[in-house]
């Protein structure tokens, strides 16, 4: 496989478990609903995944254009609701939290599972 092909393949299952993380700790409906409708219109994949489910469980806009390297670069929107807000750093950031906590607490009851046995 070429380099980009296995990146793919590799984080299709992790991307995925990340945005169902995000609908349950989220906006359920939104992000579920940003997810399906608008993953693949972003350039990767798997983050688009991660990405769209992320701001539509925030219920925040994200996207459009941007500049790399000193060129504008006409990206989409994606999401839902309003424009983030200052506030809205510290809701993603207590959304990766629980999302975060959420595997910490899975790994470690599974392997003690497997330990156990």
């Amino acid at each position: 496989l070429v380099g980009s092909e296995m990146c793919i393949r590799d984080s299709y299952l992790p991307s995925r478990l990340v945005a169902i993380s995000y609908t349950l700790f989220g906006q359920t409906r939104s992000a579920i609903q940003c997810w399906r409708n608008q993953s693949q219109g972003l350039a990767s994949p798997s983050g688009g995944v991660v990405m769209t489910a992320g701001a539509g469980a925030l219920h925040i806009l994200l996207g459009g254009d941007t500049y790399y390297h000193g060129k504008k670069m006409q990206k989409p929107l994606f999401g839902c609701g309003e424009i983030p807000q200052n506030q809205d750093i510290m809701r993603s950031i207590y959304l990766i939290d629980k999302t975060l906590g959420l595997w910490c607490i899975l790994i470690t009851v599974y392997s003690l599972v497997q330990w156990l046995r």
